[in-house]
């Protein structure tokens, strides 16, 4: 799964095709079996549970959303 999101940013146009290059390059070294590397490539990228800095989703497109594409910020309804 983690290795469509780049497609799925360039195609939306939230990425550039650097930037989907980027998103692939990390994602495409998540190996099976391998859960908690996988995460932490996920936390930087996408989530920021676990790092003190933006995630890459915010520092390319201002989001922190990455459920609904749709908005940029998480509402109350999201974070139940």
């Amino acid at each position: 799964m983690m290795n469509a999101y780049a497609d799925l940013m360039f195609q939306f146009g939230m990425a550039d095709e650097n930037q989907a290059d980027y998103i692939y390059s990390r994602t495409n070294t998540i190996k099976a079996e391998r859960f908690y590397d996988g995460f932490k490539i996920f936390d930087t990228l996408l989530n920021g549970d676990l790092i003190p800095y933006p995630t890459y989703l915010y520092n390319i497109t201002g989001s922190t959303n990455y459920y609904n594409i749709l908005r940029t910020s998480l509402g109350v309804e999201d974070r139940r």
